[in-house]
């Protein structure tokens, strides 16, 4: 079995993604209110202009996803999907890889889930995160435990 076998074999499908995304979703709304609670605290407890608001949700979104994706490959929601993000190479995800995904992201939510239903047509099975950021999400199958 050559490599492109490997991937398409073991790629992560639209349904495992979206349920691991619905349950990072959960986790993330927490941690947007948390921040923007920070926000009005620090504006002396006056509305938060448009603007800030937006980037505080932007920057705090990114950087929720980056900090679980560089440190280990998964998000909350991932590890319980069991899907890995991995770089192909074997190198860890570096903030590049990151904001690329992000990019893909945005894009792929952006033209109401195309990017991510795109895995059905692409030989390799990948959405538009990973093409565009090189990286690929890949399902780890449970192991069987021993029973001796």
């Amino acid at each position: 079995m050559d490599n492109s076998e490997l991937k398409i074999q073991h790629s992560a499908g639209v349904f495992r993604r979206f349920a691991a995304m619905a349950y990072d979703g959960l986790l993330l709304i927490a941690v947007l209110l948390l921040a923007l609670a920070v926000a009005l605290a620090v504006n002396g407890g006056d509305e938060v202009p448009r603007t800030i608001a937006q980037a505080v949700v932007a920057l705090v979104a990114f950087l929720f996803f980056c900090f679980f994706w560089m440190r280990g490959g998964q998000t909350l929601g991932m590890q319980t999907w069991r899907l890995q993000l991995e770089n192909p190479n074997g190198d860890a995800v570096n903030l590049k890889h990151c904001a690329l995904r992000s990019l893909g992201a945005l894009l792929s939510f952006a033209t109401a889930g195309l990017g991510y239903f795109w895995i059905w047509f692409d030989r390799d099975n990948r959405a538009w995160p990973d093409i565009l950021s090189g990286t690929q999400v890949v399902h780890r199958p449970k192991t069987k435990k021993n029973k001796d």
